[in-house]
């Protein structure tokens, strides 16, 4: 029999021998197993009762033989015979059977428990900390770079009209330039770099996660 679903299986009808030897079928049974999924052949997924009388026909019906119509008024090669021409007894179906066309695989999974997830999270706390830790270096760093900028001027509010407050020279040849006054005092003609850095801090947060 091809591999077959248990439920789209009607009967199956068994011809016994006629004259002298047709007590051979005494103590005989069917049982259907899936080969293919079971090849050792330990699951029942069908079976007829033993037979106990010698008949000609035997009829054992499936679950879906309530779908079935064309039954044959004889011997039939092609049709299922009428329960009149034969003995019928109804198959004991397994209550789930495995016949099925392919493969199932059932692979176990393990869900954390909330004590494994709080674990790991107490686990991580250096490293949460760590990274607090250098957000706060990343911003004493920006507070160092400001103060070093805000070196080469006052932190003063320069109108117009006013000297802008350089109080610092990186290099003067001539040495012109009077920190009291702010006054440059240009003496040999040539080409001159003055630099002002304007520096905008807008209140720089941290978030810690």
């Amino acid at each position: 029999m091809p591999l077959t679903l248990i439920e789209t299986i009607q009967a199956l009808v068994l011809y016994n021998r006629t004259g002298d030897f047709n007590d051979t079928t005494i103590g005989l049974a069917i049982e259907l197993y899936n080969s293919t999924q079971d090849p050792t052949l330990t699951e029942i997924l069908a079976t007829t009762s033993v037979i106990t009388a010698a008949v000609n026909v035997y009829r054992f019906d499936f679950p879906d033989i309530a779908t079935y119509t064309g039954f044959a008024t004889g011997e039939s090669l092609t049709n299922i015979i009428r329960e009149e021409d034969a003995s019928s007894e109804v198959v004991s179906v397994a209550e789930s059977p495995t016949e099925m066309e392919g493969g199932l695989s059932v692979e176990t999974i393990t869900l954390p428990i909330i004590g494994d997830v709080e674990t790991s999270i107490q686990g991580n706390t250096d490293d949460i900390l760590s990274n607090t830790n250098n957000l706060s270096s990343v911003q004493t760093q920006i507070d160092s770079l400001i103060d070093i900028f805000s070196q080469g001027i006052d932190r003063a509010t320069i109108s117009s009209g006013q000297n802008l407050p350089f109080n610092n020279e990186s290099y003067d040849s001539q040495g012109t330039y009077d920190t009291s006054t702010y006054v440059y005092t240009i003496d040999i003609a040539g080409t001159y770099l003055f630099t002002l850095i304007r520096l905008v801090c807008s209140g720089w947060k941290h978030r810690n996660h």
